[in-house]
């Protein structure tokens, strides 16, 4: 028996335009754009990253960890948590939004 992760899913996105000088145009600005904005998710993510570690020196405890206590309610909620468990959770967001990144082809 097959499960659902055992199914390859794709998405495609058809971009139509009047004329190949156009197309080229539009691809290049498509390219540029997706190039962008995985530049600014790295960037983020790294900024994110050490924020953690910050937190992580401070509590002596990795990340996943703590979240995994925090989300248990196991860890008071004293604003460091709070934070720390935010700034996981944009982790988490920011590296599935470049996992998906990752799988991006732009084709002809």
């Amino acid at each position: 028996m097959l499960l659902n992760e055992d199914f390859v899913v794709m998405t495609e996105l058809i971009v139509k335009s009047g004329s190949k000088a156009k197309h080229k145009v539009a691809r290049a600005i498509l390219s540029e754009a997706l190039d962008r904005q995985q530049r600014m998710l790295q960037a983020a993510l790294l900024q994110t990253k050490e924020n953690l570690h910050t937190f992580e020196v401070r509590y002596h405890q990795d990340s996943a960890s703590f979240f995994s206590l925090y989300q248990k309610g196991k860890v008071d909620d004293r604003d460091d948590y709070v934070d720390w468990a935010g700034e996981y959770q944009i982790l988490q967001s920011l590296q599935s939004q470049i996992d998906c990144f990752e799988e991006l082809v732009l084709c002809k």
